[in-house]
């Protein structure tokens, strides 16, 4: 009968990804904690998108983050390594305890992010400590980032059905949108060595802002419908009446948004202008080289 047991060492401070051992009938397995660029792409290898919808294969997803995490194992008192040979004669059972065991060391751990000042370049986000500053995640960026991760190649997707590559689009985005840590321009490896929890939270954050969802659109629909207040109705009135861009509107003092809108309610709730005091109306005052002089009484 197997058993399983692990322990953890230090971090490694250096890839903040820690080591794990795993202990299955008398025989030490080393893994290592993935850090976000390799768990990422370990994900994504069980995961087929396309414009037809998801398809998840989690025995490719197993094996991947079994090869990715499984650094190496003891075999009489020797450290042995992993090799692509030694994984395909794995027996069954010993294969599935090993993934089970590479899932449990890469679980997703929630971590929290906490949204700091918005300035020109972006707003900034602090997980665990640490400042990110993200650009905006604009319709263009998006449209050209999706565009950029479809699949190419022969045999792969077609004109009608390309296949997205989610973990190049989820790096990309990231890449892109970080435009510091912690005040200096990120480095060119930081999303090998950031953590994956990191990473996957600063991912949420990105794309919750990236699409509106169905069913916040379904919200907004019945708001404009049933005459209720809503964020995006206030949004498309102020860019409407002032000719602001989203982006202007929310760079706005929150309480010049709350008078504005609060004037626009009430000129609303007064009606139409009372008899005798519509606008008066001109003659064509465009007539060549003359000299037209306009003049209106007020019928008051």
């Amino acid at each position: 009968m197997s058993t399983v047991s692990s322990t953890s060492s230090s971090p490694d401070p250096g890839a903040r990804r820690g080591a794990v051992a795993a202990c299955i009938d008398g025989v030490e397995y080393r893994f290592t904690r993935l850090s976000w660029r390799a768990r990422n792409r370990a994900v994504h290898r069980g995961v087929d998108v396309d414009v037809d919808g998801v398809e998840l294969r989690p025995m490719s997803f197993g094996q991947a983050l079994l090869r990715a995490s499984l650094d190496s194992f003891m075999r009489e008192g020797q450290v042995q390594p992993v090799t692509d040979a030694w994984l395909a004669e794995l027996p069954v059972a010993l294969s599935d305890q090993l993934i089970e065991a590479a899932v449990g060391v890469n679980r997703r751990r929630v971590v929290p992010v906490e949204e700091g000042a918005t300035c020109a370049r972006g707003t900034t986000v602090f997980v665990q400590g640490v400042a990110y500053c993200l650009a905006p995640w604009s319709w263009g960026t998006r449209n050209r980032l999706l565009a950029d991760a479809v699949r190419g190649g022969p045999g792969i997707g077609s004109a009608s059905s390309p296949e997205i590559d989610p973990a190049r689009l989820h790096e990309r985005a990231l890449a892109v949108t970080c435009v510091s840590v912690d005040g200096r321009a990120p480095a060119p490896t930081w999303l090998d060595e950031l953590d994956a929890d990191v990473g996957d939270a600063l991912l949420e954050y990105l794309l919750a802002g990236g699409e509106l969802e169905p069913e916040d659109a379904h919200e907004l629909v019945a708001a404009v419908r049933a005459g209720r207040d809503h964020d995006g109705i206030t949004l498309y009135t102020l860019c409407r009446d002032f000719g602001w861009t989203p982006a202007q509107v929310r760079a706005q003092r929150a309480i010049d948004v709350d008078v504005l809108m609060c004037v626009h309610r009430a000129m609303g709730e007064r009606g139409p202008a009372p008899p005798g005091r519509a606008a008066p109306t001109y003659g064509d005052a465009n007539s060549g080289n003359e000299t037209v002089i306009l003049i209106s009484q007020d019928p008051a």
